[in-house]
């Protein structure tokens, strides 16, 4: 081998070791930065100091992800749990999903993969406690559902990542039908703001953030 194929072969595999440390940091920071209980109760607070009717309001949201142990399922996971209180409490059991986090093909982009336990019910007392559930593995899950079983791409922006839905069309468990979703959030160490869309076949909004600002959900615990 000549001096310059050596010399062209170093610089390559220089190049890719840093592409790929780059990745692994982007995966481990957005891990980091998703970790941990978002809600939306200042918003709320806002909204209906400023006089907001109902329906035009943004109501109370809690979101966590709860990164566990389960190197069978992948080296990134989490169980995500959604509580709302529209006029009443409500703990979104389709929304109790154990998502997973990788590197995609493209530079730059996070997959985050949705799944479900098959024993939801049986999951449900450890749901806020997700760490006595680690070690479980993929027998131990099915794909998840609703409208919120959608994958997200995930992004690197200026002081935080962004999370877009890929074309997601599955059923609307409020709504009994089949809808097309869409999914932004835009990730802060401070906030997670989330925007959502469920569309029928006229492009209609059935449910979701459609004429609101996104919900602003502030971090309230690590």
């Amino acid at each position: 081998m000549t001096l310059k194929a050596v010399c062209s072969l170093f610089v390559a595999i220089v190049i890719a070791s840093g592409a790929s440390a780059q990745g692994k940091t982007a995966l481990d920071e957005l891990a980091g930065m998703l970790a941990g209980e978002f809600e939306s109760r200042r918003q709320m607070q806002e909204d209906l100091d400023a006089g907001f009717a109902d329906g035009k309001r943004h109501y109370w949201v809690n979101r966590t992800f709860q990164q566990v142990e389960a190197p069978k399922v992948g080296s990134h996971v989490f169980v995500a749990t959604t509580e709302y209180n529209f006029n009443r409490w409500i703990f979104d059991f389709n929304e109790f999903y154990v998502w997973t986090l990788q590197g995609a093909d493209s530079p730059g982009q996070i997959i985050m993969r949705p799944l479900r336990f098959k024993e939801q019910e049986k999951k449900l007392p450890f749901a806020r406690e997700a760490w006595k559930l680690a070690g479980f593995g993929p027998d131990d899950l099915e794909p998840a559902r609703g409208g919120g079983a959608c994958t997200i791409i995930w992004t690197r922006t200026e002081g935080g990542f962004r999370g877009e839905s890929e074309p997601c069309r599955v059923m609307s468990t409020t709504k009994d039908k089949m809808l097309d979703w869409e999914w932004r959030f835009d990730l802060s160490p401070q906030a997670l703001f989330v925007e959502f869309n469920g569309r029928d076949e006229t492009g209609a909004s059935l449910d979701g953030t459609d004429g609101m600002t996104p919900y602003r959900l502030d971090r309230v615990a690590p």
